[in-house]
């Protein structure tokens, strides 16, 4: 029977031995052997001072990739089973390793403890790796830049001679980064520094590494620096889905030809960083969960995403493996990033101005070459501001403070952000503040339906060539006076509901609009969405302007002692004249005052029939000469609206050179009475004298008839005497 001295020896051995062969924080040395080539060969690791084997019981790419990353071999290229490599000696030191592709070590790993295994020699693991690590760099994406090599832990460049697309297809295949774009020559991406490892690279395309395509051999070559080759790809692409806007949304990729998604298992802030990073979409805001951009379809992706948070891209972070995943689509990652935020400054209309965007926690400019209206179409898009109308270069709304951080903005036309037109770099330009990029764009188009009055009616706008309402719930003074302040009608008077100006047709673009009341258009609101609603056409916005009421003012005289000069109106002393206020409104109830400015005295009045108030001044006196202007003033529940005042009417009293009318009536009256008075008389007397001459003419007929009868004296006389 052994001692407790030798059994407490045994267990301590044994303890030793444990912590020997089990650690695996210890970490071991692996190579490839059984190949001319450091990255291909029978994997062979270096434990207790022995080197030993490793059983392929489950060996598969995600090993071999593990081996790979940790002798900087690149990628993966085979895992060949069955000793491909020849056969191994010693112990076989791990078996049923099992690792999910993203450590760093093979002693990361899980397995079984050392030396324990049930398999031989002709069982032994083996790896095929590209040889060499390739990257790009001089550019702020992981998918373009200049080609570099690491070859034996050295970093190095490639020589473009005879670089074409078929080569750099290879590359960006190697990269995950999509498809070859294009082969730029010259130090476009900067010149690089170290040996020129590669030159005479020949490709077919359809190689998987460019350790597999043709070359001169490592450091053979007849170049310089300014001669390193390049590429830029489509990128591994990554793109946000569900949303509106292209910063919010389910995380989806596309490392082969076809979009899936990003399981959320371990999804955290960094990983997000990541991808708002790679879409230039600034910050990460928020991760939420449970599919709130809805369930994506297709293959999923990626799984157990894990990153540092400093990568430039998706996919130089750890996962399980493209298509490795244990999760639905009910988990689908998400992220809502905030934006390359573009604005336009130094502008009246925020649809217009100096184009800036915001990066590093500032708002910087952009350089002006190549800005045109393919550029300009894309800020107007993404700024929801209607059509591009003009692209200015030259600082034309002003020079910009800060870094000029764009330059060589390239855009299709049809990107929905600034942040997917290619461009030099952030930070990398050649011009100054005197070549800022500036832009005219149509604005959000937004109009007032159903009034006679451009200033009053169903709110309706026009985010993409079709006209459309807005539906009228959380509608409150603050976005209605953002309406009138962008249509320049002044500052809301009423919020009319029940579709007052009819229902509208069309799509209902707008729900939820909430304003703070001071932004310049309703498209800096925040919102659903576009045409994201829960109403109906009943439930339409409406508004009420405070310059839909057009006040007038006009003055009348009843009779002809007004005159009009440019100074104004003349009214003649002692005649009489009317002054009247008016609108033009049917949805106005409330008071008018008439203002003078000889009186500074107001008259108050209720509003009258057909929305107007008369003043009637019977008899102008000096007194009532001045300036006359009318102001309106109504209450709507606790709101007072009160108009500004018309124009001022100027009213002169002029003294008369003639005879007041009344006057002069009068003394036509007296005159007529004169006269006839004058001509009764006449009559009368005439008459008077009429009656007497016939009675002294009846008289002598008289007289004349009884002298008849008599005979003459003197004729009967002389008969006799004859």
């Amino acid at each position: 029977m052994k001692s407790v001295k030798q059994r407490n020896r045994v267990l301590m051995y044994r303890a030793c031995l444990l912590l020997a062969f089990s650690s695996p924080a210890a970490g071991f040395q692996v190579r490839l052997s059984g190949s001319k080539s450091s990255c291909s060969g029978r994997v062979e690791v270096f434990i207790n001072d022995t080197w030993g084997t490793v059983c392929d019981d489950g060996w598969d790419s995600r090993e071999a990739e593990v081996v790979c990353r940790q002798l900087n071999c690149g990628k993966v290229l085979d895992d060949p089973r069955r000793s491909a490599f020849g056969y191994g000696s010693g112990p076989i030191w791990l078996d049923d390793i099992s690792c999910s592709g993203n450590e760093r070590s093979l002693s990361e790993c899980r397995h079984n403890e050392f030396g324990n295994h049930n398999c031989g020699h002709s069982e032994d693991a083996a790896v095929t790796c590209s040889d060499f690590q390739v990257r790009l760099s001089g550019s702020e994406s992981s998918c373009s830049g200049r080609v570099e090599v690491f070859i034996n832990g050295i970093k190095g460049t490639v020589c473009n001679d005879g670089w074409d697309l078929q080569e750099a297809e290879v590359v960006c295949r190697e990269l995950n980064c999509g498809k070859a774009v294009d082969t730029p020559k010259g130090p476009v991406f900067g010149d690089g520094s170290g040996p020129i490892w590669l030159n005479g690279v020949s490709c077919s395309g359809g190689e998987r590494s460019l350790s597999q395509c043709r070359r001169n051999g490592f450091g053979k070559r007849n170049c310089g620096h300014g001669e390193d080759a390049a590429v830029i790809c489509s990128g591994f692409q990554v793109r946000l889905s569900g949303s509106e806007s292209s910063c919010s949304g389910r995380v989806e990729v596309m490392p082969n030809g076809t979009w899936g998604t990003v399981c959320d298992d371990g999804w955290d802030f960094r990983d997000a960083n990541v991808v708002c990073r790679q879409l230039n979409c600034g910050k990460a805001l928020n991760i939420p969960r449970g599919s709130i951009f809805g369930n994506g379809s297709g293959p999923i992706w990626m799984d157990d995403v894990s990153c540092s948070g400093d990568e430039r891209s998706l996919s130089e972070c750890q996962h399980n493996g493209f298509g490795i995943h244990n999760c639905g689509h009910s988990e689908d990652a998400s992220v809502i990033c905030s934006g390359l935020l573009v604005r336009l400054n130094e502008s009246e209309s925020s649809c217009s101005g100096r184009v800036e965007v915001f990066t590093n926690d500032s708002w910087v400019t952009v350089c002006d070459d190549g800005w045109d209206l393919q550029e300009a179409e894309v800020v107007c898009r993404q700024l929801n501001c209607g059509k591009a109308l003009g692209a200015q270069g030259g600082s034309f709304f002003g020079n910009g403070s800060g870094p000029v951080w764009f330059d060589g903005v390239s855009c299709s036309g049809n990107e929905s952000s600034l942040s997917k037109c290619q461009f030099n770099g952030f930070g990398r330009h050649d011009c100054g503040h005197g070549e800022e990029a500036a832009v005219i764009c149509s604005g959000l188009q937004i109009r007032l339906s159903g009034s006679e009055s451009s200033c009053s009616g169903r709110v309706e706008v026009m985010p993409n060539g079709t006209w459309g309402t807005v539906c009228d719930d959380g509608w409150d003074f603050q976005d209605a006076n953002v309406v009138c302040r962008q249509l320049n009608c002044g500052k809301a008077f009423n919020i009319p509901g029940g579709s007052l100006f009819g229902k509208g047709s069309g799509p209902i673009w707008l729900d939820d609009v909430s304003c703070l009341g001071d932004e310049r258009s309703l498209s800096e609101c925040q919102h659903n969405g576009f045409g994201k609603h829960n109403c109906g056409h009943k439930e339409d916005a409406a508004v009420i302007c405070s310059d839909a009421l057009q006040l007038s003012i006009s003055l009348t005289s009843p009779n002809e002692g007004l005159v009009w000069t440019p100074e104004g109106a003349e009214v003649t002393r002692g005649y009489s004249f009317v002054v009247t206020c008016s609108t033009n409104g049917r949805y106005f109830d409330g008071q008018f005052s008439l203002l003078s400015s000889s009186s500074n005295i107001g008259w108050f009045f209720t509003k009258a029939v057909n929305h107007s108030v008369s003043f009637d001044f019977p008899v102008a006196e000096y007194e009532d000469q001045g300036n006359y202007s009318c102001v309106f003033e109504d209450k709507l529940h606790t709101r007072r609206f009160k108009s500004i005042e018309t124009a001022p009417l100027r009213v002169v009293i002029k003294s008369s050179q003639y005879l007041p009318v009344s006057a002069v009536v009068r003394i036509v009256l007296l005159l007529t009475l004169t006269l006839v008075v004058f001509f009764v008389v006449c009559k009368q007397r005439q008459q008077a004298k009429q009656s007497e001459t016939a009675a002294v003419e009846y008289h002598c007929e008289h007289e004349r008839v009884d002298f008849a009868d008599i005979e003459p004296v003197g004729q009967g006389g002389r008969e006799e005497n004859s």
